[in-house]
């Protein structure tokens, strides 16, 4: 990925610690972190357990709340004055975000499986053209990875099944249950369960990985 038009290579928190056992205090305190070392005199580097940008901002706002820490961002390459290493005192911004998103594969296929995400379409052409001249192809297709998002929570069905649910065990006095409630009422209902099941869902790792592919186009060797 990319943040600020430069390449990461990694991610990590550093942590002024004054002596504290940093590693033990953010596990007792339920912080998933990878590693913690004492780099020098009373700064700790903690990595995150996965090399995302949602896991980093996520472990800097834990770990702020028990210690003075800051985000490092290693860079691959280095920049006019010599440094790779940048240092943020607050989360990261995602509009400043870039994630390789075009890809290539095989021509008319379904489910792209073989090609590696690049930065732009150029740079997923000139990678494809070397993909299909070893494998003897006349074309090969590059295409713009877009994420999927769940629909969510049908409060339309929620309601309904609650109401059956209730008329199966009172029948009559019950036909009417539910029946009223406003659209006002429902939206707030389906804002809440929403968020609930989308925070489930990233919390136990149940969102998608997969996604759909725009913008295809097929080459020519």
């Amino acid at each position: 990925m990319k943040y600020k038009g430069r390449v990461v290579r990694d991610f990590s928190i550093g942590v002024e610690s004054w002596g504290e056992k940093v590693g033990e205090i953010l596990t007792q305190n339920n912080i998933r972190w990878s590693t913690c070392e004492n780099v020098a005199g009373d700064l700790v580097i903690v990595t995150p357990v996965t090399n995302t940008f949602e896991s980093i901002n996520t472990l800097f706002l834990e770990t702020s709340k028990h210690f003075k820490a800051s985000i490092h961002v290693l860079y691959e390459e280095f920049d006019s004055n010599g440094h790779n290493l940048e240092e943020f005192n607050e989360v990261l911004d995602v509009n400043l975000l870039e994630l390789p998103v075009w890809t290539y594969d095989y021509p008319n296929i379904e489910v792209w499986r073989e090609g590696h995400f690049l930065y732009t379409k150029e740079q997923a052409i000139v990678a494809g053209r070397i993909f299909a001249k070893n494998e003897g192809l006349l074309s090969f297709q590059v295409g713009r990875q877009v994420e999927v998002t769940p629909v969510g929570i049908d409060t339309d069905s929620v309601l309904e099944n609650i109401a059956e649910n209730l008329q199966s065990e009172v029948v009559e006095v019950a036909d009417d249950y539910l029946l009223d409630v406003t659209k006002e009422h429902q939206e707030e209902l389906e804002e809440k369960l929403n968020e609930v099941l989308f925070d489930w869902m990233k919390k136990n790792n149940y969102e998608p990985t997969f996604y759909t592919i725009e913008d295809v186009e097929e080459i020519a060797m």
